[in-house]
């Protein structure tokens, strides 16, 4: 019997190949990242939304310094994820996340304070328990940043994702022999 998979002896070009990991990794954010925030409104705890405020709130000071305020909406992510209480796709965001820490893309202010804004909204949707609303703010928070990359940074769309592991141990230089 003959085997039912195929050898792709014409592989696709490394810049095709990166902008399919890229446009999958943009479909993929634009699918989970709402329906953790719909999933979120929910299952919340009151411990949830505190969590979430406090992120937001060293969020709001950061909006001029973009290196750190990636890194609280990323945490600020996952504590949406968390409290989502779906476990599959917390582990999504994770990934998600980890193929974009060395994109080199720095928001503007005015990116930041439009992120706090609709984060903020979507927090009083989740606390409220309306999961369409939460919903469409990420879809459209997400679509934004989106649409921000491919317009000021479309050459990054082109390059292969970088998977780091950023829990290995690191590599000795060192010659025991």
């Amino acid at each position: 019997m003959i085997n039912s998979f195929e050898v792709n002896r014409n592989p696709e070009p490394v810049g095709a190949k990166a902008l399919n990991e890229r446009a999958a990794t943009r479909v993929a954010r634009r699918a989970v990242y709402p329906i953790l925030a719909a999933e979120a409104s929910q299952h919340a705890t009151r411990a949830d939304i505190g969590r979430l405020r406090e992120s937001l709130s060293r969020l709001q000071p950061l909006t001029t310094d973009p290196s750190l305020a990636v890194l609280e909406a990323r945490h600020f992510n996952e504590l949406v994820a968390s409290a989502s209480d779906h476990l599959v796709l917390s582990y999504l965001v994770s990934a998600l996340q980890r193929m974009s820490e060395h994109s080199q893309v720095d928001y503007t202010a005015n990116h930041w304070r439009a992120y706090f804004k609709q984060s903020t909204a979507m927090v009083q949707a989740i606390e409220a328990g309306d999961g369409e609303t939460a919903q469409h703010i990420s879809t459209v928070t997400h679509q934004a940043g989106i649409h921000y990359w491919e317009k000021h940074f479309p050459k990054l769309l082109n390059e292969p994702i970088a998977w780091v592991a950023d829990n290995q141990p690191p590599q000795s230089n060192r010659n025991d022999s």
